[in-house]
């Protein structure tokens, strides 16, 4: 569920961090030097094609994680403190239906099956997407476009 990588000090996550610990394993009690992950991928004929695990439900675990990994807890605040109220054991999964269709199709790239195909510059052939919104539209959808803070916020968009 972490590791070390080059010559850091602390571990990184390998799943995302709200990825429940295997049952036995207490992350804080080990350093968190010997956790399994409960996440899971679905593999057809040696792709994969899903993946998905069960969420820490628990607030304590989930602020250990946090800042064992040295994520800010008040960026999350409200993780925690929905996980306070109560939250139930959940999990979930997201299958890849383009990988999946590829390989139905035999296709010789998955880009052969994407609904809706991107360029290499991340712009839609179709629609031009993305374009700047018409102070017109603006108004419609009763949104506003708003420019970065600074560049940190677009970096980490990226």
């Amino acid at each position: 569920m972490y590791k070390v990588v080059g010559l850091e000090t602390k571990a990184r996550g390998c799943a995302q961090c709200h990825t429940k610990n295997g049952t036995g394993d207490l992350p804080a009690e080990s350093g968190f030097s010997i956790v399994r992950s409960l996440h899971y991928d679905l593999v057809l004929n040696g792709c994969e094609v899903g993946g998905g695990s069960v969420r820490i439900h628990d607030p304590l675990l989930q602020g250990q994680v946090l800042d064992y990994l040295g994520v800010d807890r008040i960026s999350l605040q409200h993780l925690l403190d929905a996980l306070s109220s109560g939250c139930p054991p959940h999990a979930g999964i997201a299958l890849g239906l383009d990988r999946l269709l590829s390989l139905i199709c035999h296709a010789a790239s998955i880009r052969d099956v994407i609904a809706f195909p991107k360029t290499l510059e991340g712009r839609d052939p179709m629609s031009g997407a993305p374009v700047p919104i018409s102070e017109q539209d603006q108004k419609l959808y009763h949104i506003r476009s708003l420019e970065p803070m600074d560049d940190t916020c677009v970096e980490s968009a990226q």
